[in-house]
């Protein structure tokens, strides 16, 4: 029997009056749920979960059992919130059991020291809560909802104050740790690292609710036509081999050095992130630069962005850049659409 949660989910607020959500969320898999801020996320996971809402849940259901007459505790659905909720009066180590405690006889022990080995929860065991930063707050919250024995986790933007490095970390190793055992998970992010990294399925909301439905590659699509300043690049490893702490990735048939850094996933697809404003443009092929990334290409669009500058949109085969530059370079370097131009990319601006 599919234990999949079937969600609907109505506004209860004028505010929120075209919003409407009906899904069921698949047992086993990752589901990201990306859109902009205000658009219902944290709202859709709290009425899931039985807490105060804007959103009321119309049906809720896990399988062919309906748990929309359960309380909060009595649900199997653990909620990792934005702003961990831990308990001050006992240690981080008592937090962390916390969940086991509550459901005796249900939990891995193991899987809940490779938790806490993963998330860097175990290493603050000893501490008591108000001696724990913002990020070390959140790794301890991660690693006890995740650890509580449950039918679904659900984590609204749970690793926020990690830094991005800290966070691909602990990302990569939940979607490795899924291939043997699989939870069943949602999970609201705005990083973009983040949802390429974990999705499953992705769930874009709007105003109005589900916009589109899919998989990565409906998220990426979405971004690039969105105007969020950051190119989205899916990368394939030409090898293992690190160079000078470089590492080469084939973009389209490009080859593209960048630092390797633990947060690269060695595996394929590699999604980068690279601002528009990290891209130079060339008429012709420089030599002698400290410039390691110089890509041939075809300015394929232009537009103006503001009084001073220009976004060009860059061919380089089945993706495409975009590059933000001044009015004046665009026009010294007479650019029109059907050019062919070199793009030039520092590797320590590219973001993994």
């Amino acid at each position: 029997m599919s234990m999949g949660l079937k969600t609907s989910c109505h506004p209860r607020i004028p505010q929120l009056a075209h919003f409407r959500f009906d899904y069921e969320f698949v047992e086993g898999r990752i589901t990201v749920i990306f859109g902009p801020s205000g658009c219902g996320k944290s709202s859709l996971l709290r009425s899931i979960v039985g807490l105060p809402s804007p959103l009321e849940c119309t049906q809720l259901s896990l399988g062919e059992q309906s748990l929309l007459r359960l309380p909060t505790h009595q649900r199997p659905i653990v909620l990792s919130a934005q702003k961990p909720d831990l308990f001050d009066h006992l240690s981080v180590k008592e937090n962390l059991r916390f969940g086991l405690s509550r459901r005796k006889g249900e939990g891995n022990t193991d899987y809940f020291d490779t938790v806490c080995t993963a998330t860097g929860a175990a290493s603050l065991e000893s501490r008591r809560t108000s001696q724990l930063s913002g990020g070390e707050t959140q790794r301890v919250a991660f690693a006890r909802a995740l650890a509580t024995p449950a039918a679904w986790h659900l984590f609204d933007e749970p690793l926020t104050h990690l830094d991005r490095e800290s966070r691909r970390q602990i990302t990569h190793w939940l979607k490795q740790s899924q291939r043997s055992d699989p939870k069943s998970i949602v999970y609201v992010t705005h990083d973009i690292g983040e949802a390429m990294d974990l999705a499953d399925d992705v769930i874009i909301l709007g105003d109005s609710g589900i916009e589109q439905i899919g998989g990565s590659q409906t998220l990426m699509h979405w971004i690039s036509k969105q105007d969020t300043g950051v190119n989205l690049l899916a990368c394939s490893f030409i090898s293992d081999e690190v160079s000078d702490g470089l590492i080469a990735l084939k973009l389209d048939q490009h080859t593209l050095w960048v630092p390797c850094t633990s947060s690269i996933q060695h595996e394929s697809p590699s999604y980068l992130e690279l601002s528009y404003k990290d891209i130079s443009i060339t008429l012709d092929k420089p030599s002698r630069t400290s410039i390691l990334n110089i890509l041939p290409c075809r300015v394929v669009a232009i537009k103006a962005k503001g009084e001073a500058t220009v976004r060009v949109q860059l061919n380089l085969g089945t993706q495409s850049l975009w590059a933000e530059i001044t009015q004046r370079s665009c026009r010294e370097l007479g650019l029109e659409i059907g050019d062919a131009v070199w793009a030039q990319v520092k590797g320590v601006s590219i973001r993994s």
